[in-house]
């Protein structure tokens, strides 16, 4: 195998932390409760969930944000956004080029 195909420990903490740190708002995640798994004979990385007992009250107490669709026309956006009103607190957001739509708890 050709060894520029092959990450190095250092190449997979780079990579970890950039899996794991917050990119938007929206990103978040509960410390250690995911493996990193890095294949030097692939492409591929794999990120193995951890089963988790319970929560801690800091988890427990964050907002929640289900993003339900993303469009690049604002009229679908705004169409999405009159259905989830009736019935859901309502998320708006942009993204890039995006009108994310959600429902907010």
């Amino acid at each position: 195998m050709d060894s520029t195909n092959m990450l190095t420990q250092e190449d997979s903490a780079v990579l970890k932390s950039i899996l794991m740190a917050p990119n938007d708002s929206l990103n978040s995640q509960i410390e250690n409760s995911s493996q990193l798994v890095v294949d030097p004979d692939s492409q591929e990385t794999n990120i193995t969930p951890e089963v988790i007992d319970s929560l801690s009250q800091l988890v427990k107490h964050k907002a929640c944000i289900i993003i339900v669709g993303s469009f690049i026309n604002k009229s679908n956006a705004d169409r999405m956004a009159q259905k989830i009103e009736e019935n859901y607190q309502l998320y708006r957001g942009i993204y890039g080029k995006f009108n994310r739509v959600g429902i907010q708890f």
